[in-house]
């Protein structure tokens, strides 16, 4: 057996920044690694550190990447390492010693750091160097071949009790011990040489399957990194395709809106223009004025017909003429209240200066000078009433706005507070005065309280 406990040994390169556009993580190749089988580790040296590959490292891991050592240690319990030496004999011949060494790896990161390539050179050294092994066969022949390896098996154990051969990060211990002669060695070595032949050529096989499917899983993850970068280029072409389109959608429809607000704005303009000339002409046909522009405009527009509009403006002015008939009844109304009430005032007033008279009379109070006084009175009494009836006093309206029939415009004889004929406080006489210069001071001052009160 050959390259125990290290199976195989390389340097790797630095690795250069790979990573496409940046959006990959910095990676080694899986070409630059090995495949270890299940009873092998792989040992990277990294920045002056050992670190043992548990079988979870990814290529893009930094103590791989950063990488500049990798060896494969074989990790095989009581892997058998033969060492071969040869020992005199009483003869010409010498007897062929086999010692078998059963090595266990315990801590391959010691291993690689020792440079433990090959142990069988490290344990053939071991061996030779307890000379009194080479003794123990120059007395004997090779018939004796029984006692030779008797005594080179306890001479061998008993040197390997006291003194074992130390290794670091290698667990070594004794295994099988055998004497051979010349024969029995070359028919040994042809078998042997044909298992290694046959391990080789399968180990070969192994490699070469092995080399296979790392080139395929390389092709496999460029294709899957040039596939993700296809896909973010795509994405991003589409992206911007899509926000192109909804510019160009948005751009569109502002477009769209303007030109309708245009549009809208111009048939507007033309509808009002329309309008405009068709409310001028419907004016001019019907005799409207401008208090009525309001009627015959939806006339104009088209949103009443010609029969309905003049159906709406002779509403308007007939509602119009009854509120003008229903004002001016309501200012007769007024005017006739305000002449009701002056009549009633004046009335009043008269009565009172005639009630003064007859009191005076009555008493006894009157001579020369109060006759005349009175006489002035009663004659201002009669042109006072002479003028309250002489107020025209408002008719009932009619619809044809005459008076009403069979009174006399100005009849006072139906105010309510008008006094009628036989009152006992109204004197009907009239009393012409014999001193047409007496004045209403005179008057006054021959009829006082005072003397009446005589």
């Amino acid at each position: 057996m050959t390259d125990y406990p290290i199976i195989s040994q390389r340097s790797l390169p630095k690795v250069g920044r790979r990573s496409l556009m940046g959006i990959m993580p910095t990676r080694r190749e899986a070409s630059e690694l090995p495949l270890p089988n299940a009873h092998e580790v792989v040992v990277y040296k990294s920045a002056g550190s050992y670190i043992v590959d548990d079988g979870r490292s990814r290529t893009t891991d930094d103590h791989i990447v950063n990488a500049t050592n990798i060896t494969v240690v074989d990790m095989r319990e009581d892997a058998p390492i033969q060492v071969e030496t040869s020992i005199r004999s009483a003869g010409e011949v010498e007897f062929v010693v086999h010692v078998t060494f059963l090595c266990t790896v315990k801590k391959p990161e010691e291993v690689v750091d020792a440079g433990l390539r090959d142990i069988r050179a490290s344990l053939t050294h071991y061996l030779i160097q307890h000379q009194p092994l080479f003794h123990l066969g120059e007395d004997y022949h090779l018939n004796q071949i029984a006692v030779v390896w008797r005594n080179v098996t306890a001479e061998v154990k008993a040197f390997f009790s006291v003194r074992p051969p130390r290794l670091r990060g290698v667990d070594v211990k004794l295994g099988n011990i055998e004497v051979l002669t010349p024969d029995e060695l070359h028919k040994q070595q042809r078998e042997r040489e044909m298992e290694t032949l046959l391990s080789s050529e399968q180990q070969q096989m192994e490699h070469q399957l092995a080399k296979e499917r790392a080139e395929l899983e390389e092709s496999r993850r460029r294709n899957e990194e040039a596939f993700e970068l296809e896909r973010r280029l795509h994405a991003q072409k589409l992206e911007q395709m899509q926000q192109q389109m909804t510019h160009m959608q948005e751009q569109f429809q502002r477009q769209l809106a303007q030109q309708q607000l245009e549009h809208e704005q111009r048939l507007r303009t033309a509808t009002f223009q329309h309008a405009a000339t068709e409310v001028t002409r419907l004016k001019e046909v019907l005799g409207a004025d401008e208090t009525e522009m309001t009627t015959i405009f939806p006339g104009a527009t088209g949103d009443r017909g010609v029969a309905e509009t003049v159906d709406a403006l002779n509403a308007d002015r007939e509602r119009r003429r009854e509120q003008e008939a229903e004002d001016a009844r309501y200012e007769r109304e007024i005017k006739r209240e305000n002449t009701r009430m002056q009549y009633d005032m004046e009335v009043a007033r008269l009565k009172a200066q005639a009630q003064v008279v007859a009191t005076g009379i009555n008493r006894g109070l009157a001579d020369h000078r109060d006759i005349e006084h009175v006489t002035s009175v009663l004659n201002g009494v009669v042109k006072s009433l002479e003028t309250a009836s002489a107020t025209p006093a408002p008719q009932a309206a009619r619809p044809d706005g005459n008076a009403q029939p069979g009174r006399p415009a100005g009849d006072p004889g139906d105010e309510p507070g008008r006094a009628e004929a036989g009152d006992d406080d109204v004197i009907e006489a009239q009393v012409v005065s014999d001193d047409p210069d007496s004045s209403d001071s005179d008057a006054d001052a021959g009829l006082r309280e005072d003397d009446l009160g005589r």
